[in-house]
This record gives C-alpha cells, sequence and structure tokens, in this order.
C-alpha cells in the first residue's frame, strides 16, 4: 500500500462487510485501522477482503 487510492479500494471494499463502523489508514506508513463490531464480522474476514484486493496482511493488533 503506498497511496491514497490505496486506502480508498480497502475502505470502499471492506465496508462491505457487515459490522464495519470505520476504516482509516495510512499509506505513508503502509497501515490501516479498521473498527467492527465482532458480533456481526470476524477479523478473518476483513483479513479476507484486504487480501483480495491484492494486499498482504502482516500482522494485526486489537485495541480493547
Amino acid at each position: 500500500m503506498h497511496c491514497k487510492s490505496c486506502i480508498a479500494v480497502i475502505k470502499m471494499n471492506v465496508g462491505d462487510l457487515n459490522g464495519i463502523s470505520e476504516v482509516s489508514g495510512d499509506p505513508d506508513k503502509g497501515w490501516v485501522s479498521v473498527g467492527f463490531d465482532e458480533k456481526k464480522t470476524r477479523v478473518e474476514d476483513i483479513v479476507k477482503k484486504i487480501e483480495q484486493d491484492g494486499y498482504k496482511v502482516t500482522r494485526f493488533e486489537e485495541k480493547k
């Protein structure tokens, strides 16, 4: 991920999942943050959507 268009693609496709409340990111630093309701979607579903867009998910952190 290296540009604002990358964030827009991920935001559009991940945003299609049920329970997504927020998608933001920083293309210069290569990260995306996704807020979601874990009762409505799973981390695995989010990772799958991002990878379908051609990006590799190397790690994720849970914020509680």
